[in-house]
């Protein structure tokens, strides 16, 4: 497994963008092929994905802000 490959960083609003300190942001990246069969989402698939992500997401915003 590789991080930052192919891509680096993620996307911020321009208007936030170094202007203000309190924007975080994450980019996720998830690889078609665990998703997707013949053009259509494996049945479950995309909804555990997304539970995932939400569980990160919550993990990451319940740890202390370091400042």
């Amino acid at each position: 497994m590789e991080l930052d490959r192919p891509y680096a960083g993620s996307t911020v609003p321009l208007e936030f963008l170094d202007t203000e300190s309190r924007v975080l942001s994450i980019m996720i990246e998830v690889n078609r092929r665990l998703y997707l069969r013949d053009g259509g989402a494996i049945p479950g698939i995309v909804e555990n994905l997304q539970d995932l992500t939400h569980k990160v997401i919550r993990e990451i915003l319940a740890r202390p802000q370091s400042t």
